[in-house]
């Protein structure tokens, strides 16, 4: 089958080698960027037939014990004919640097789509998110309640703040989410991460643990002050438990106390 000699050639041909030759050919051209992704993609599309990836998988009628998917450089709309021919079953998808042909916003909202429609096993994700399809993220909280982790990466950076991402988990149903990732493309405010965990908090929700993850530290927007608001908010949350513990008048009850912690994760 045409796929199976797709995707041993595509090991052979990695991200990096088309991302660096791109590179060396427009080096020193004004525009040097957009002119670098625009370059990227035709160098795929002059390697990978996608229509015929389309039309092998349009003959497949279903993935029936598929439940991990990991892409990396596929077209959302081959992502999300794999996802929509899985049965219900996934429970991871790990899909990186997924490529962008026409529009990104709109094919990144259709691919959220299908997983919001086809997923509602799913406890762990990574995905491409443009920050402007948050009504499509809702959509797919709301349908997948199981996930337990979320790593968010996203080809722009989210200015001025990405803390409308956090409004929308908060909102959710995601009881059983206990950790957040994020590329250093994302942006939150110190008031955006404080108003998220008292929200959290008052929901008596699972702890909540942030992995920022960096390439640069030019372009990295987690602080120290960040990282000194989560440490207060645990000793916030400990001090008032032991408080309430010696105070006779209380009855103890067991509580599990709040965790919420940032760990620095650099991509090599």
């Amino acid at each position: 089958m045409p796929t199976f000699d797709y995707m041993r050639f595509f090991i052979r041909i990695t991200p990096f080698w088309i991302i660096d030759m791109a590179h060396l050919l427009i080096k020193n051209h004004k525009n040097h960027s957009h002119k670098k992704q625009i370059l990227e993609r035709e160098i795929y599309k002059l390697i990978f037939n996608w229509q015929e990836w389309e039309k092998c998988l349009n003959n497949i009628k279903k993935f029936p014990h598929l439940t991990r998917l990991q892409t990396s450089c596929l077209p959302f709309n081959i992502e999300s004919l794999i996802i929509e021919k899985s049965g219900g079953k996934i429970l991871e998808i790990d899909s990186r640097q997924s490529l962008k042909f026409l529009d990104y916003t709109t094919e990144n909202k259709n691919l959220i789509i299908t997983i919001s429609k086809n997923c509602p096993l799913l406890t762990r994700l990574t995905i491409d998110v443009d920050h402007k399809n948050l009504d499509e993220l809702s959509m797919m909280f709301s349908n997948c309640k199981q996930l337990e982790e979320i790593y968010f990466t996203t080809p722009v950076k989210v200015l001025p703040t990405g803390n409308d991402l956090l409004k929308v988990i908060n909102n959710s149903p995601l009881n059983k989410l206990r950790n957040i990732s994020f590329s250093d493309k994302w942006n939150f405010s110190i008031e955006g991460v404080e108003n998220f965990l008292k929200d959290w908090k008052s929901k008596n929700r699972l702890p909540i643990k942030f992995t920022p993850h960096y390439h640069s530290e030019r372009n990295f927007y987690w602080t120290a002050e960040h990282d000194r608001l989560i440490k207060f908010s645990v000793y916030q949350k400990d001090r008032f438990y032991r408080s309430k513990k010696n105070d006779r008048s209380v009855r103890p009850t067991p509580v599990v106390n709040y965790v919420a912690i940032a760990v620095l994760t650099q991509i090599r």
